[in-house]
């Protein structure tokens, strides 16, 4: 990922970590919101779920309430805060942070390591009218993968012919051959219905179910193609 944004370091007992560091520009570059629960997976994670949430809220108050590093937000006075960095008022929260949910659980794969992630990536929506929730490339076992998302909260699937015309072009298309490694590619959507689809695509429910199929294939058990 690209050098974060410089916050200024504060010394003294809350000295920002590197850990914190990384928060900041994943909220910075993406745009999406994050709880604590999300935080202690992605940024915070030990091996031990409950040591690594009691560390986010440690550090996320700290980041929110004393370095005044990012804000928090929630609805009702029972909810749990989410965090973002924005110059605006949160809007479309439960898509965002279901982006995150997904992006936390994912990063624990054992062997994953993100490359970048991109929010509401763009580069194919001139000519192809999609711009999916996620893009992300990471290593699995020193192999680069890319990975799109599409996260549909309350909805279905529904961009089947735009992406069977993407999939029909990359074979015939260098440019989009780079963007989309053959062989290393994959689409998953996150959706409480499974998607209807005419091409290959991985579901994984909101609660992380499939997610295990997902692992299943980057261990060479499962086909990429499905």
């Amino acid at each position: 990922m690209s050098t974060p944004k410089k916050r200024g370091r504060v010394k003294g007992r809350h000295e920002l970590k590197s850990r914190d560091l990384d928060l900041i520009q994943f909220l910075e570059q993406t745009k999406l919101y994050i709880t604590t629960d999300q935080a202690s997976r992605l940024f915070y994670w030990s091996g031990n779920p409950v040591y690594s949430l009691k560390t986010a809220q440690a550090r996320m108050k700290i980041l929110s309430q004393d370095l005044k590093q990012i804000k928090r937000f929630r609805e009702y006075n029972t909810q749990s805060y989410a965090y973002y960095i924005s110059s605006t008022a949160p809007r479309m929260h439960k898509h965002r942070l279901a982006n995150t949910d997904f992006l936390s659980y994912f990063v624990l794969i054992p062997g994953v390591e993100v490359v970048s992630i991109t929010h509401e990536w763009n580069e194919i929506e001139k000519d192809y009218h999609l711009r999916p929730d996620l893009r992300v490339e990471f290593y699995y076992n020193d192999v680069l993968w890319v990975m799109i998302v599409e996260v549909d909260v309350g909805k279905a699937f529904h961009n089947d012919q735009k992406y069977c015309h993407l999939l029909d072009d990359i074979v015939r298309n260098p440019r989009l051959q780079e963007l989309f490694p053959r062989g290393n590619t994959f689409i998953v959507n996150v959706c409480k219905r499974p998607p209807k689809a005419s091409f290959p695509i991985w579901w994984v429910q909101p609660d992380m179910t499939g997610l295990s199929e997902i692992e299943a294939m980057l261990r060479g058990e499962t086909d990429v193609k499905r």
